[in-house]
């Protein structure tokens, strides 16, 4: 892990599991959840949500509520512009407001997972696609597979 400390400190203050991913590996998660993964964009150097934001995480959101066991894996993403650290405390905060609206929601706070990426994670193919937080359910969430990044598809 590059940033243990600034891991151990988004916990913190976050108040959920966080991991920075390694993106050594290029495999594609399983297929282990029956909600579809749901993308949010931002806007360059932001963290605030668009204001469709209730009906993209609808679905997502009563999937946690109907699935005692599951979990939901929130991978925040930055474009590769600006210091490394900052783009994963950006990360961070693009997935810590997910995590809230998720909560207004009805998603207990300890059925979320922050995976944070910065801008090391999987590239798209413009900025405004880097610049995401993917929110995907897992119904086994222990699998380290699950904290893999997924792959857009190429259909």
């Amino acid at each position: 892990m590059k940033y243990p400390t600034l891991a151990a400190a988004l916990s913190l203050v976050l108040g959920s599991g966080v991991a920075i991913a390694d993106t050594q590996t290029s495999q594609t998660a399983p297929a282990t959840s029956t909600a579809q993964p749901v993308e949010l964009f931002f806007d360059t150097a932001s963290a605030e949500l668009e204001s469709d934001a209730d009906v993209e995480l609808k679905e997502i959101a009563k999937w946690s509520r109907c699935n005692p066991k599951g979990a939901i894996i929130l991978e925040g993403h930055a474009d590769p512009r600006g210091e490394d650290n900052d783009n994963v405390v950006l990360s961070a905060r693009r997935a810590a407001a997910v995590q809230a609206k998720l909560i207004s929601m009805g998603v207990r706070p300890n059925k979320i997972v922050l995976t944070l990426y910065g801008e090391a994670g999987p590239r798209r193919d413009n900025f405004a696609e880097d610049r995401r937080v993917t929110a995907r359910a897992t119904t086994d969430p222990r699998q380290e597979a699950s904290l893999l990044p997924m792959e857009k598809d190429a259909g």
